[in-house]
């Protein structure tokens, strides 16, 4: 199963499964590669817009606007970008808010 390759247990992809087909207009387990950053924020990451682009890119052989992306494809896109370690600190956070002391 696709779940122990990508790391996920089975209620994990169970969870992703219906997270995704929320995100699914069309049925059959795809939907438009431009809504893409929805899915993966709505499981908790937060990936840039550049990110979400590259990933689609590189994960679907077709470009364009009606790139479509299947659930056995989302998995490795969530992979990666879960697997992304967190670069911002408690400084970057604090520095950020005195923007709004002003």
């Amino acid at each position: 199963m696709p779940a122990k390759d990508q790391g996920f247990t089975e209620d994990q992809v169970e969870d992703f499964k219906e997270v995704f087909q929320l995100f699914d207009t069309e049925g059959g387990w795809a939907y438009p590669g431009q809504p893409s950053w929805g899915v993966l924020r709505a499981l908790g990451t937060n990936p840039t817009e550049g990110e979400v682009k590259k990933l689609v890119q590189s994960t679907c052989s077709v470009d364009g606007p009606d790139t479509r992306v299947t659930f056995e494809m989302f998995l490795p896109m969530l992979q990666d970008v879960s697997s992304k370690p967190i670069r911002d600190t408690v400084d970057d956070f604090v520095e950020g808010l005195k923007h709004f002391d002003k």
